[in-house]
C-alpha cells in the first residue's frame, strides 16, 4: 500500500503518499472519494521521505486534482520537448490544500508537489525538497552491474527543472533532531510541519 489517509482536525482529508507505483492512482482515488464522503472540506498531501516512482503513476494521481493541460515536459540534449505529463480535468480539486515535502521529496514526488503549486494554488510546507528533475535509463551490463544515463531533464509547464535546487517550499518549517528521529510516530498533535500544513489549509 503506498497511499493511506483519515480525518484529522475535524475535517481536513490527510493523504500520505509514500511512493508512486503502479497501484498508487486507484489507491489514491478511493481514499480521496473515501475521505471527501466523509466530509473533509480541504486536503493535505504528504509527500515526505518519498522518492519518487512512475511518471504515470503521478499523471494518475494529478488526473485527480487538476485540471486538463500539460503538465509537465521532458528536455532532451537535442533541445527536442516531450509532454510527459497531462491531465483530463475529470476531476478538479476544489477545495484548499497544502502539500508536505522535505529533503527526502524526490524526483517524480517532486513534480506531484510542484504541479500541484503551480496549477492548483496549493501551497508547499516543510523543508527543501532534494532535487532529482532528470529521467534515465538503466542499462546492465555484462559483469552483472548496470550503468545508468541521463537522457533528459523534466519541468512543469510553469516552473524551470528543479534539478539539483530542489523546490522551495511556501512555508518553512523545519523538525528538530529528536523529531527527526521519532518521525514515524509523529501525528497531527506533534508535528510542527503537519500542523502548520494543516493551518494553510484550514477552511474555517
Amino acid at each position: 500500500i503506498s497511499v493511506t489517509g483519515k480525518i484529522i482536525g475535524g475535517n481536513i482529508g490527510y493523504i500520505k503518499i509514500t511512493t508512486f507505483d503502479q497501484k498508487t492512482p486507484e489507491q489514491f482515488k478511493a481514499i480521496f472519494d473515501q475521505l471527501e464522503s466523509g466530509g473533509a472540506k480541504s486536503f493535505v498531501f504528504d509527500v515526505r521521505n518519498n522518492g519518487g516512482g512512475l511518471l504515470e503513476s503521478v499523471q494518475g494521481g494529478l488526473n485527480y486534482l487538476l485540471p486538463a493541460r500539460d503538465i509537465a515536459y521532458s528536455t532532451y540534449k537535442d533541445g527536442g520537448k516531450k509532454v510527459i505529463v497531462h491531465t483530463d480535468g475529470q476531476h478538479v480539486l476544489s477545495v484548499p490544500a497544502a502539500v508536505l515535502i522535505n529533503g527526502r521529496t524526490a524526483s517524480s514526488a517532486e513534480l506531484f508537489a510542484c504541479a500541484l503549486r503551480d496549477f492548483s494554488q496549493v501551497q508547499l510546507v516543510g523543508t527543501n525538497s532534494y532535487g532529482k528533475g532528470v529521467m534515465q535509463v538503466t542499462t546492465p551490463l555484462s559483469d552483472g552491474s548496470a550503468l545508468k544515463i541521463t537522457v533528459a531533464t523534466y519541468e512543469t509547464a510553469k516552473t524551470p527543472c528543479y534539478d539539483g535546487v530542489g523546490l522551495k517550499p511556501n512555508f518553512e518549517v523545519s523538525l528538530t533532531k529528536e523529531e527527526e528521529d521519532n518521525f514515524a510516530n509523529l501525528d497531527e498533535t506533534t508535528d510542527p510541519q503537519l500542523k502548520k500544513a494543516m493551518e494553510v489549509a484550514h477552511v474555517s
